[in-house]
């Protein structure tokens, strides 16, 4: 009588044991489906600091729609409303033209100056006149240009986290590896910044442009 009183007991316990098991066991895939373990993400990194040698550029390049950047006799000097007026129902104070001028290693240079219009029907900007030019530049113009954005205070302690909402002009420099962007919002008291747009602008005159097919 005794061992089957222990028997029951022992059999009572184990059966208590494995239902407990099967229900932990079922609330451990319910929870791996509800829950899944992810790896931690950690904050966006920053962005390491780009260096780049005078001797490893391969291009330098100028974007800008800064208009006082223009020649004094040019359209692209005024602003949009000097240009076009009012009846666009559009108001800039900046150049309806946007600059791009680059100078390679290679010896080449390009330079387009596009013409936009606000279009009243599709609520946006559109290119009503677009200009190409085509030059060559002389390894000593290159190299000039190279030190004159590279080997500045501005270049040099660049903060390449730094990313601006309104940004009027770009300069890039890039080598085999990296290109590096400096923005600014461009105006008369940028100093610094127009130095570094002037040393595009006495390249720009010194050399011969024609027209690309």
């Amino acid at each position: 009588m005794k061992k089957d009183f222990i028997l029951s007991i022992l059999l009572t316990v184990s059966i208590i044991f494995l239902v407990s098991c099967t229900v932990q066991n079922s609330n451990n895939i319910q929870n791996s489906q509800i829950a899944p373990k992810t790896t931690p993400t950690t904050p966006n990194q920053q962005v390491p600091k780009l260096e780049i040698k005078t001797s490893e550029a391969e291009s330098l390049a100028l974007n800008t729609v800064y208009r006082d950047f223009f020649p004094a006799d040019s359209k692209c000097r005024k602003n949009y409303n000097e240009l076009f007026g009012k009846e666009d129902g559009f108001y800039s104070e900046g150049s309806p033209c946007t600059l791009d001028i680059s100078f390679n290693r290679d010896g080449s240079a390009t330079k387009t100056i596009r013409l936009e219009r606000w279009d009243k029907e599709t609520k946006q900007k559109k290119e009503v006149e677009k200009t190409d030019w085509k030059a060559k530049i002389s390894p000593e113009q290159f190299e000039e240009l190279a030190k004159s954005i590279i080997e500045t205070e501005t270049f040099q302690n660049w903060n390449d986290n730094v990313m601006l909402d309104v940004a009027n002009t770009r300069i890039s420099v890039k080598s085999s590896k990296v290109t590096r962007t400096l923005l600014s919002n461009v105006d008369a008291k940028t100093t610094v910044f127009l130095k570094l747009m002037d040393s595009f602008n006495q390249l720009d005159g010194k050399i011969k442009w024609e027209k690309a097919v």
